[in-house]
């Protein structure tokens, strides 16, 4: 586990070295990062001023889903995001010969093998986010929320990574540059909200099939002291295992039928 982490840390350095380069492209593209989901903030403003509440839920408590589940996102996709480009330039371009000829776990390579340090822009907003609707719900913070806080974040990455390397790693079966990857990227918008605005079979969905509200809904719901979902709360570190387990075991699964483009 050290050396893996020892080797993810001189990826990022550099990667942040070249990045940094540009400096005034790097400010601006985390900038523009902070400035989408401020105007995404914007639009829940916008809507509350017309609804007092949205299906039993304040604007404040919607602030505080939305920013817990952006933590998660920010530092999933600053980190993780190449696993966008699996099917597309490791199985259909042939890269993953270039993975497989290192002493380093394949799956370990996709993922550190590109870094977008603009996305924790958006880690930083969610934070923020998280601070003021807090304090504007007077929500009484104990060692166990300060402990709980960036447990939940990181089960929020474990299931996004899960859920992402399971759908690229169907390339391996199914040759197709795009595959599901883009609607189901944006489903990742409705697990920002609370599920119970949605109707029955979409609240299933998110829940159990691509398990996108136990990122912001249902851990926050512990803060939020909403005991009605405690259930879900507490198996939210299962759904976190047991998502990130399945795409691991589908990506070896799929590296067994990888064959090199010969080129």
């Amino acid at each position: 586990m050290i050396f893996h982490l020892r080797i993810w840390a001189a990826y990022v350095a550099q990667f942040l070295k070249r990045r940094m380069i540009y400096e005034l492209d790097f400010l601006a593209g985390l900038a523009a990062d902070m400035a989408l989901q401020v105007v995404n903030l914007l639009f829940i403003f916008v809507i509350f001023q017309k609804v007092p509440n949205l299906r039993g839920w304040s604007r404040d408590e919607v602030f505080f889903i939305y920013g817990l589940s952006i933590m998660s996102y920010g530092l999933f996709h600053a980190f993780f995001s190449n696993i966008y480009y699996l099917g597309n330039s490791y199985i259909v371009d042939g890269q993953m010969d270039r993975v497989l000829l290192r002493p380093l776990n394949p799956l370990f390579q996709v993922y550190s093998e590109r870094v977008d340090l603009e996305d924790v822009g958006e880690m930083l907003t969610g934070l923020g986010v998280v601070i003021y609707a807090g304090s504007r719900l007077h929500i009484d913070w104990t060692w166990l929320h300060f402990v709980a806080l960036p447990l939940f974040v990181l089960f929020g990455i474990l299931i996004f990574l899960g859920v992402f390397t399971a759908l690229a790693s169907l390339g391996f079966w199914f040759v197709d540059r795009v595959g599901l990857l883009p609607p189901v990227y944006n489903m990742m918008a409705f697990g920002r909200y609370p599920v119970t605005i949605y109707n029955p079979l979409l609240r299933f969905v998110l829940s159990w099939i691509i398990p996108f509200a136990f990122i912001g809904f249902f851990p926050a719901t512990y803060f939020l002291g909403r005991n009605e979902f405690l259930g879900y709360f507490l198996v939210t570190p299962v759904v976190a295992l047991v998502s990130f387990g399945v795409g691991y075991c589908l990506f070896h699964l799929g590296l067994k039928r990888y064959e090199s483009t010969g080129s």
